[in-house]
Formats: C-alpha cells, structure tokens, sequence
C-alpha cells in the first residue's frame, strides 16, 4: 500500500493543482469587489490576470465595474471596460453601474463626473407629464365658505404649477437625463388617456392635493399639500414608481396663514420644493427598470 500510495502521490498532486477550487475563485471575487470598491485600478488588474471572475457580485447583487463606478473610480473602470465587463448588468435592485454613478453616487463629485463619460449612456427617455388637482383636503376656511375655498384654490391652478415647477427643473438642472415629450394640466385628479402613452416611453401623472382647515384658535387656515406620483411604462402601463410628496403629517407640510392671498406663495414654495424630488425619483424609477 505505501509503494502504491508512493506511486501515485505526484500524480495525484500533479492533477490537484490543475482542479478548479471554488473557494479559491470566490476568494478572488471578493478581493476584486473590494480593489474596485477602493479603487486600486493596478489590484483590480493583477486578480483579472489570475483568473479573478469579473462578475462577480456581492450581496447586493453588485459587480466590481459598479462599485468601481459608484465610488467614482474612473482608472478602475476603465480596466474593468477594457478587460470585457458588462456595463449593462443590474444589481438586485435594477441598477446598472451607469444608474449608480447618477443616482448613488459613494465617491468624490469630480470622479463621478469623469465615470460617467466613461460608461455607456442609456438613451433618453421620451416623457409625458399629466397633472390634475384633487379638493379631498380643502376641508374649510376660517374667511371662505367650501364653495369659494374650492374656487379660490381652482384659480392658483395647483396643477399648472406643479407643471410648471417639473418642467422647469427637467430642463434647466435634470441634466438632460428625459426629453419632455408633452405636458397638460387637466384641472382635476388627472387620468391619462390614451393619447398620453401615444409616442412616448412612459407618462408621469402628479396629482396635487392642496389642503386647508380653520384653526378658529389660531384665527387664521393651516395649509398642508401633498402631491401623489405615478410614474406609467408606456408599452405595458406597468407601474414603476407611485409614492406621495409632502403631506401634513409629521410637520412635512403645514403653515398657518391668516388671509387668502396666503395661499398661493406657500402651495408655490412647497411644489417647487417637491419639483426637484419628484423628478429624480421618476427618472431613476424609470432607468432601474428600462
């Protein structure tokens, strides 16, 4: 037996070292993530000379390109691009490395910045927008009775300028990122028809909720607004973003004013203010699941 086992022993080692070790390969990803993660571009290198898998992810289903990218490592992406890794994987949550340099950025603003001219640009997204107004919220008035609350409130045109604030902002600070394909402001809780999804990629429905109550303590109305998105994919009308902005709860939204001229520079600030939110939500909804 110990001539036999004599014998065999180089041949067996001979063979071992040639046999993959599956441990040894996820050794090697892990140390790859984490060369990306901090940017070790010569690191990252070496591993994927020594057979390091490129794609291999964590435990957020993230590849060393997108660490790479979203920690603003513009060397080791470019290594990572050169050595064959796929710029269009998603992680769990539908991000690929182009939507987490845009919308979850880890690093330094400059190397963000020199990322994305790196990475492969996803086409812009052709969007519709279509608001309304809902009175559910007006609920009284200290000087107005419901009727004239209602129409005061109908004059502001809360839908126009929630319009207004969205377009305005997609324009001039949205980087660019969609292309405003058609906008209307329908004067109630808005429903697109059919003509909104025509020839576009996806419709944005806002309904804004303006609300008023009389506080008789206080002599005076406590305002609250709330603004209610959906985000529509065109083709399939599958809903890929619905959430509620603002609101009266929790001291988000709610100010007392003591006449009717109030109204309309406090409901002007707070869409304004939820303009810019709305609108990165929307599109980083919309390029997780394009």
């Amino acid at each position: 037996m110990e001539r036999t086992f004599g014998r065999l022993a180089p041949v067996c080692f001979a063979v071992c070292l040639m046999a993959p070790y599956p441990a040894d390969a996820a050794d090697a990803g892990k140390d790859l993530l984490a060369a990306a993660s901090q940017g070790r571009a010569d690191t990252v290198t070496t591993l994927l000379g020594k057979g390091a898998p490129i794609e291999t992810t964590d435990k957020s289903g993230r590849t060393a390109l997108m660490l790479a990218a979203q920690h603003g490592h513009a060397a080791a992406v470019r290594v990572l691009l050169a050595k064959g890794a796929n710029a269009a994987a998603r992680d769990a949550h539908g991000a690929t490395a182009w939507v987490l340099a845009t919308f979850s950025p880890a690093g330094p603003s400059g190397g963000i910045d020199e990322v994305l001219t790196i990475l492969p640009r996803p086409s812009r997204p052709r969007l519709a927008v279509e608001a309304g107004w809902s009175e559910a919220n007006l609920y009284s008035s200290c000087s107005m009775r419901p009727g004239q609350l209602t129409e005061h409130v109908n004059q502001l045109q809360p839908d126009v300028l929630a319009l207004t604030a969205f377009r305005r902002f997609a324009g001039v600070s949205g980087k660019q990122l969609v292309e405003i394909a058609g906008a209307n402001g329908r004067g109630v809780a808005a429903v697109p028809n059919d003509q909104a999804f025509a020839d576009t990629d996806a419709v944005l429905v806002l309904v804004v909720r303006p609300g008023a109550a009389c506080q008789p303590q206080q002599t005076g109305d406590n305002l609250t607004l709330t603004i209610d998105v959906q985000l529509l994919r065109a083709k399939d009308r599958a809903v890929l973003l619905r959430k509620s902005f603002g609101g009266g709860l929790k001291g988000l939204h709610a100010q007392v004013v003591t006449g009717q001229a109030q109204y309309f520079p406090v409901y002007e600030e707070w869409i304004k203010q939820h303009a810019e939110q709305i609108y990165w939500a929307a599109v980083e909804a919309w390029f997780r699941a394009a």
